[in-house]
């Protein structure tokens, strides 16, 4: 802090600013635990802490913020340590003697008005706040200026938000270092002083002087890039308002892939001598932008950039420029990757264009983005024709709520947010109509264009199409925290299975639909919603005939929903399967009459191993007609796994199974989708080993650096070698010589897996 001596006048004014504002941006918590509340009222005291929250940060909220400039000077060697003058411009919301920002840097300098004259300020680094006089009292509606000179260290142990990756040689062969910033939810005051919520939003730029082999990457457009004998200087800058958790930069030793869609700049960026399919990267990429302008309103920033940063936690939505982690980035393909990449894209229609107003809504942007993935890849993942709601993708823990306000910080981030949001958002569209919902959400993206949304006034949105009863379930569902529990139960007197649903929350606010499909005609049975019914009853031998189950996959598997003793859970489970099927012509024909089974077969297949389908699946022609008949990568891979197991039980099969099981792995079609088969893969193993003798041979010597493609480890991991001890020294020696972070980080968690076997 810069000597400057303070009155007492003023170190009391600023002492009061600090202390007001010290709490904030917390969410106001219930005042009885949520979970003891009377379900019926959880949405009445939920509206009443909004009220309570909206009142308590107008209040507190002084200063509207309109920039950010900031300018550092990058010292690598000096701790990682960035020199910064933050420049920001303001406009009070009422007569203020001074103010109070959010920052947690290592250092504040000074502080100074537009002018230059120092102004007196304390920082409580332990408060994480700043507080700042003005020198004499300011009228409401003033546009003033503040410039703060401090400095950050990267990886600091008292938390800054700013990270640097130094390579662990046994761990990383590539050596470039990775500078920086993780920000969601409050870590943007770690490296700038900032109103730092998410419902404040302002124009940011950055420029950094770095050495000339470095290079920067932020939001916005790039508008200077200038060498100065061994410093190099590059500022980016962005004139659409953002809230602080969205602005970021990282510096390194980038090299740059580039598309252009139109007047679209779409860029990836990763360390100098990082291999992965960057075309491939970029032509996905610009094949899920189509799809989400198709659903919603065109992409809105300035260009679309992917920064690969090692060792990164998934990936983070920073407008215009997101942060994926390096090892699940790399293989367009592959399910996970490419699922990362869409995820993170679809943040810029919720999360970035509209935000939310606060960290209890999270969900709004976290449950649509998860949804949203799994619409980019309707075409391979689901018959693409289908109107179903891909439910069966969405996963959650029971006990996470999507909203809970108990929590605060990173503990708000489980499942309840994401999936079970999603899960939400799938009944919701089956409420009002496919039509209708993505009518609903453009409407919601252009009348909230760069601002950000309530909970209440997201809901509201979707109120009109449905009854109040209807609505008022969707509404309790959200603070609900337990799982619908469907009990099943076998009656073999009357030759019939039970189903029966309790939902003790009325956490669901569609019905779980099943029916029973025979030459006789159709019956069709909902249970849970608004419907009275809370039990079913079906014969345990249904002959030609069959059970769909959930046909327009609103909700996740319904393995969720079973509860039970474990082997009578499995063994009622597998006889309702097992109904599934088509286990003969007459049920085949059943089966492909209905257009919605797509939407379907997936989940099955990944649910239950060979055993569950011997009684229907008799012939390998069976399992070749649904490799063929569904243009569904998810339900191939399925599929291929079964013919693996199907081949390995007698010679006879292997003959009729065995071209189309090598034509599939030799082709590869299916390694982005491969991470769905629950199955033993070592049965596919003899057909994989002749394919990947020479790597096999390679990766099992001692010899370094092993050369061996992201694609080709996942095939390896999924059709390793039948040889136990083989497969060991492979593991280890691509943990040791691989030629990159991820094959090494892959084999690392694979022969943990494999020693705890």
């Amino acid at each position: 802090m810069k000597n400057t001596s303070f009155s007492k006048a003023s170190i009391y004014i600023l002492l009061t600013i600090l202390s007001n504002c010290s709490d904030l941006p917390k969410e106001t918590p219930f005042l009885a635990n949520s979970k003891s509340l009377e379900v019926e009222h959880r949405h009445l005291e939920y509206s009443k802490d909004v009220v309570a929250f909206a009142a308590h940060t107008a209040a507190e909220k002084t200063i509207d913020i309109i920039k950010y400039n900031v300018e550092a000077e990058y010292v690598p060697s000096d701790k990682a340590t960035l020199y910064v003058k933050a420049d920001i411009d303001f406009r009070t919301l009422g007569d203020l003697n001074g103010l109070s920002l959010d920052t947690n840097v290592a250092e504040v300098f000074g502080v100074s008005d537009l002018a230059g004259n120092a102004l007196e300020f304390i920082y409580d680094r332990p408060k994480k706040k700043l507080g700042v006089m003005f020198g004499e009292t300011q009228k409401a509606n003033t546009d003033l200026s503040l410039t703060i000179q401090y400095k950050v260290f990267a990886n600091d142990a008292e938390g800054s938000g700013l990270y640097l990756y130094e390579p662990d040689p046994k761990l990383d062969p590539n050596s470039t270092e990775v500078l920086f910033t993780k920000t969601e939810p409050d870590g943007t005051a770690g490296w700038l002083p900032s109103q730092d919520r998410p419902d404040d939003r302002a124009a940011f730029s950055i420029e950094v002087k770095m050495p000339r082999d470095l290079s920067l990457v932020s939001n916005g457009l790039l508008i200077k890039d200038e060498f100065e004998l061994s410093l190099r200087a590059m500022k980016w800058e962005t004139k659409i308002p953002l809230p602080t958790y969205l602005m970021a930069f990282a510096v390194s030793n980038f090299q740059v892939s580039k598309q252009n869609r139109d007047d679209l700049e779409i860029s990836i960026w990763a360390r100098q001598g990082i291999k992965a399919d960057f075309v491939a990267l970029l032509k996905e990429t610009k094949r899920q932008i189509e799809v989400f302008e198709k659903l919603l309103v065109p992409y809105p920033f300035e260009k679309y950039a992917i920064v690969l940063i090692p060792n990164f936690g998934g990936g983070m939505e920073h407008a215009s420029v997101t942060f994926n982690a390096e090892q699940s980035s790399v293989v367009a393909d592959d399910h996970w990757h490419k699922s990362l990449m869409a995820h993170e894209l679809a943040h810029h229609w919720f999360g970035d264009l509209i935000t939310v107003q606060n960290w209890d809504d999270l969900w709004i942007k976290e449950g649509m983005a998860t949804l949203l993935a799994t619409e980019a890849f309707r075409n391979t993942e689901h018959v693409a024709e289908n109107n179903g709601s891909m439910g069966e993708m969405f996963w959650f823990e029971d006990g996470d709520a999507i909203i809970d306000p108990l929590l605060t910080g990173w503990s708000k981030y489980n499942s309840g947010p994401y999936g079970r949001a999603a899960w939400l958002h799938s009944q919701l569209r089956s409420v009002v109509g496919t039509r209708n919902y993505w009518k609903i959400l453009r409407t919601v993206l252009r009348e909230n264009y760069f601002g950000n949304i309530s909970s209440k006034t997201f809901m509201a949105y979707f109120k009109p199409y449905m009854s109040e009863m209807q609505f008022d379930r969707f509404e309790n569902a959200l603070y609900a925290h337990d799982i619908p529990k469907i009990e099943f139960s076998k009656n073999l007197e009357s030759n019939k299975i039970q189903l029966k649903l309790v939902d003790k929350e009325s956490a669901l606010p569609t019905s779980i639909d099943f029916e029973i499909k025979t030459t006789q005609g159709k019956t069709e049975f909902s249970l849970g919603g608004l419907s009275s019914l809370d039990t079913l009853e079906y014969p345990i031998d249904l002959n030609d005939g069959i059970v769909l189950m959930d046909p327009l996959d609103l909700h996740p598997s319904i393995w969720a929903f079973v509860q039970g003793d474990e082997k009578d859970r499995a063994d009622i489970y597998q006889n309702l399967i097992s109904q599934m099927i088509p286990g003969n012509e007459t049920e085949w024909k059943l089966w492909r009459s209905d257009t919605r089974y797509g939407a379907v077969l997936g989940g099955l297949i990944f649910e239950q191993g060979l055993a569950s389908y011997q009684s229907a699946l008799t012939a390998p022609s069976q399992l070749i007609n649904l490799y063929n008949s569904t243009n569904s990568e998810a339900t191939r891979t399925h599929i291929l796994a079964l013919m693996c197991e199907m081949a390995s039980l007698n010679s006879e099969s292997e003959a009729t199974l065995k071209p189309i099981i090598d034509s599939a792995i030799r082709k590869a079609t299916l390694v982005g989708n491969i991470w769905w088969s629950k199955y033993p893969q070592d049965t596919c193993a003899p057909y994989s080993e002749k394919l990947f003798s020479e790597k096999l041979a390679l990766a099992s010597s001692s010899e370094l650096a092993v050369e061996i493609t992201d694609r080709e480890l996942l095939l390896l991991r999924f059709f390793p070698s039948s040889d136990q001890t083989e497969m060991t020294t492979i593991w280890k020696n691509l943990k040791e010589n691989g030629n990159s972070l991820m094959v090494r980080s892959m084999a690392s968690r694979f022969l943990t897996a494999m020693e705890e076997q």
